[in-house]
């Protein structure tokens, strides 16, 4: 289990999946409110990802400031890539990855869930997977510019002892997070939606 506080972007996720699939046809749904949005959160957290890399964030004297300005950081990020986000989406290889992403894959999964509910409630499922493991990078991040060892800030977010760091790059990362979102999830997921 996460040792962060993921239920606040739970409850976010969830939430839009409510009101979308209340204001939307299923078509419009399932592609530009659920397809789009696992992308549009998987590259913002990205570019976010490679400017920490790069030195283009600042340090934070404690862990709250710090994931604050991570926060402000990932929303001037995200007004930057939406103007370009369809153009990018267009133009990704049929192989490539986002972290652990992959639009092509997900489009056809949307193409299936327009008409199939099974396909609908697993698009579901990932955006609100995505959202909570993007989150933890986020968090990850914080927990660094805060002064944090990235051993200390693995434990932090994951919550679990941490015996080797993985490869220091964005699909690594979002993969050592994967096993705690999934428990969380076990946990939380099958009752937020009740399907008729």
């Amino acid at each position: 289990m996460c040792t962060v506080d993921i239920r606040t972007d739970f409850h976010i996720a969830i939430n839009n999946i409510s009101n979308w699939k209340n204001s939307y046809e299923r078509k419009i749904y399932v592609h530009r409110k659920l397809l789009i949005n696992i992308m549009f959160r998987a590259i913002c957290t990205k570019f976010v990802y490679e400017a920490f890399k790069e030195g283009e964030m600042i340090d934070s004297s404690n862990v709250e400031e710090a994931t604050q300005y991570v926060e402000d950081f990932y929303k001037g990020m995200a007004e930057n890539i939406m103007p370009k986000l369809i153009g990018w989406l267009r133009n990704m290889q049929n192989d490539e990855m986002v972290g652990t992403v992959n639009y092509h894959f997900y489009k056809c999964l949307a193409y299936d869930a327009e008409i199939k509910d099974d396909s609908m409630h697993e698009l579901e499922f990932i955006y609100v997977f995505e959202q909570l493991n993007d989150a933890c990078v986020l968090f990850y991040i914080a927990y660094i510019l805060a002064g944090k060892t990235a051993k200390e800030a693995l434990e932090a977010v994951s919550g679990k002892a941490c015996s080797a760091i993985p490869n220091d790059d964005f699909t690594s990362l979002k993969e050592f997070f994967q096993p705690c979102i999934s428990d969380f999830m076990k946990e939380n997921y099958s009752n937020s939606f009740r399907y008729d």
